[in-house]
C-alpha cells in the first residue's frame, strides 16, 4: 500500500512540474509578450492615441474604449510582463503598440 502512495505522489509531482498538463493534451499558448522599459504615463498616452479614455486616475489608472477596461499600474517602468498583458488585452500586437509610443 505504501508503494502505491509513493507512486501517486511522484505522479502528482510530475504533473505539477509539467504545469498541470497531461502528455498529448495539446499545447496551451498563453505566452504573454514582454514590453520592457515603458513608463506608465507613456502607456496611458499611447492608449489614448488608440481611442481609450481615462475613467479613473487613481492608483492604478483605469482606461476604457467602451468595450474593454484596462488598468495601468503607476510603476516606473511598468513590469515587462504586465505591460505585455495590458497590450494583449487592449487588442494590439507588440509592434502596433510600439508605433503608438
Amino acid at each position: 500500500m505504501k508503494a502505491i502512495q509513493i507512486s501517486l505522489f511522484s505522479g502528482l509531482s510530475w504533473l505539477l512540474h509539467q504545469g498541470c498538463r497531461r502528455p498529448g493534451s495539446g499545447s496551451f499558448d498563453l505566452a504573454v509578450p514582454k514590453i520592457a522599459g515603458v513608463n506608465h504615463l507613456q502607456a496611458v498616452k499611447a492608449l489614448e492615441k488608440a481611442g481609450f479614455k481615462v475613467i479613473r486616475q487613481g492608483k492604478p489608472i483605469v482606461l476604457s474604449d467602451g468595450n474593454r477596461i484596462l488598468t495601468i499600474p503607476r510603476n516606473n517602468p511598468v513590469n515587462a510582463y504586465k505591460m505585455g498583458g495590458i497590450v494583449r488585452d487592449a487588442g494590439f500586437s507588440v509592434e502596433e503598440f510600439r508605433k503608438l509610443l
